[in-house]
């Protein structure tokens, strides 16, 4: 028998469908929840921002200020983070979980790490 989710083979009784009970929740969530798939593609999409922003030269600093064509040309997408603070200057900050960035003049990004 193969399993419905992931396709291993696997022994037991005749009627059984799923290798493991983690298999038959995943199987049966993605059955249940026509929103799963797009929730997926955002959390890839903050994942890979999350891990570009990662593997920028911190070294010790807290603080960057990188040029905005670095992050397009990884693969940087804008439009996605997990929430905005507006401080007492008027600037708009964009959150991505331990990262907060704002744009600056010159075409640049301002990146603050937590």
């Amino acid at each position: 028998m193969n399993c419905l989710q992931c396709g291993k083979s696997f022994r037991g009784r005749s009627d059984k469908k799923y290798c493991s009970l983690p298999c038959k929740n995943a199987h049966y969530r993605l059955r249940t929840d026509p929103h799963h798939e797009i929730l997926k593609k955002v959390d890839a999409i903050l994942h890979r921002n999350h891990a570009i922003l990662s593997q920028l030269p911190w070294e010790d600093k807290k603080i960057l200020t990188i040029p905005k064509i670095y992050l397009d040309t990884h693969g940087f997408n804008f439009d996605f983070h997990t929430g905005t603070f507006t401080n007492r200057h008027n600037q708009l900050f964009f959150y991505l979980y331990n990262f907060a960035w704002r744009p600056h003049p010159e075409n640049k990004i301002w990146i603050m790490k937590k």
